[in-house]
């Protein structure tokens, strides 16, 4: 993780990396302002679709969806028990779901544990990532969703999935 530092620190750092024949890198800037910071996600169903929202706080991230059978965590590599049909993979990145002392931040289901719904499309969450930069969620869905969009709304930022029937 990259702390705000001082110039003297800095000018310390580059002179004692300068004596090894290394190249080294000194960050500034704090990296949240580079990054999301994924803070919750909440489903709800509606006429035709079911809809999954990311809150978020800073830059806007990369948004990555694809379907699988199976979802891992990133840690461990254990297998996620999600239920529904299939999965559908929400890769977030930069993102990260703590701060910069590493406190969790991300407030929202699936954190620990698989969270249930009984939607008509969507029937569980789970967090499977918050390392390096990633954000993974697993989204457990029934054969019946046919297309997914997504978009970004703001004020507050967060990331809309729709899952339509």
């Amino acid at each position: 993780m990259f702390e705000r530092i001082n110039r003297k620190t800095a000018a310390i750092a580059a002179t004692a990396l300068a004596g090894t024949g290394l190249l080294g890198v000194v960050a500034t800037a704090d990296a949240s302002a580079r990054t999301a910071q994924v803070t919750n996600l909440r489903v709800a169903g509606h006429t035709g679709y079911d809809r999954a929202v990311i809150d978020y706080k800073g830059k806007k991230p990369t948004v990555r969806i694809s379907i699988v059978n199976s979802l891992y965590s990133c840690g461990k590599g254990d297998k996620l028990s999600i239920p529904g049909d299939k999965i559908a993979k929400i890769d977030l990145t930069p993102a990260q779901a703590h701060n910069q002392r590493g406190q969790d931040v991300y407030v929202g289901p699936g954190q620990l544990s698989t969270k249930s719904f009984s939607l008509l499309s969507i029937k569980g969450v789970r967090m499977a990532c918050d390392f390096e930069g990633h954000v993974t969620f697993g989204i457990g869905i029934k054969n019946n969703v046919n297309k997914i969009n997504f978009g970004f709304l703001s004020d507050p930022k967060r990331i809309y999935i729709d899952f339509k029937r």
